[in-house]
């Protein structure tokens, strides 16, 4: 049977600092013994006082005259915590896993391309428009000048959009690299035509490799049962 300890109790305990009471309970009771502070004009100076229930770090808490400087503290604790938690929602649900196809060069430079590694079955693509594989476009990183399709590529970081089409795919390198920023087609510093080709066994899932020659690096793109390819040329 649970026993509801009496107020003289709860007093007793809060004077004797209790390791194992609540926080708020602390704050019911000490705002409870400034309010008789106050009817009898026995208040402190320096207001209320909150012990902290973590007694070996002697966290203690000073609020000016009681409680609208504590409940001003917790509210701005209880927003702060707000935050936290929801940036941590929103980056859990945005976060796909990520991977990598490089292409190392004969002197050391590396040109590389992340991407998210989506499904068909939980990807739908659409002819004639940019797509974004999980919602993401692609992310190029090049330690080496380069061309696509007669244009130049400076040394840098770009995003790169494959646009699907029934017969032949097209390759975009676009300059934005903000993240979440929709496709800006006045960006764009490259764009080429794809090889497509079909393959007999379908991909898992989107798969991006580079195939090094001499100077190229030759992407690859494979989905479904469609496979793409294009050239990047170091200089």
């Amino acid at each position: 049977m649970v026993v509801k300890p009496s107020g003289a109790s709860l007093r007793r305990t809060a004077e004797g600092g209790c390791p194992h009471m609540s926080i708020f309970a602390r704050v019911q009771l000490d705002n409870r013994a400034y309010q008789r502070q106050r009817r009898d004009g026995t208040e402190s100076k320096i207001g209320s006082q909150i012990r902290f229930p973590w007694g070996r770090f002697g966290a203690t808490l000073l609020a000016h005259r009681g409680s609208p400087m504590l409940r001003w503290y917790f509210g701005v604790a209880f927003l702060v915590l707000l935050n936290a938690l929801l940036l941590t929602a929103v980056c859990s649900a945005q976060a796909e896993p990520s991977s990598t196809a490089s292409c190392n060069l004969e002197d050391g430079r590396q040109v590389y391309i992340r991407y998210n590694p989506v499904t068909p079955k939980g990807e739908k693509i659409s002819n004639g428009k940019p797509w974004t594989p999980g919602g993401a476009p692609m992310t190029l990183f090049t330690e080496a000048p380069l061309t696509l399709g007669g244009s130049a590529i400076p040394i840098g970081a770009y995003t790169v959009y494959p646009i699907p089409a029934r017969d032949k795919w097209t390759v975009v390198v676009n300059k934005n690299v903000t993240a979440g920023a929709a496709y800006d087609e006045k960006q764009d510093i490259a764009r080429a035509p794809m090889e497509t080709d079909s393959v007999n066994q379908p991909s898992d899932a989107l798969e991006v490799a580079f195939a090094h020659v001499g100077s190229r690096c030759t992407l690859r793109i494979y989905f479904g049962k469609t496979a793409c390819f294009a050239d990047f040329t170091a200089k």
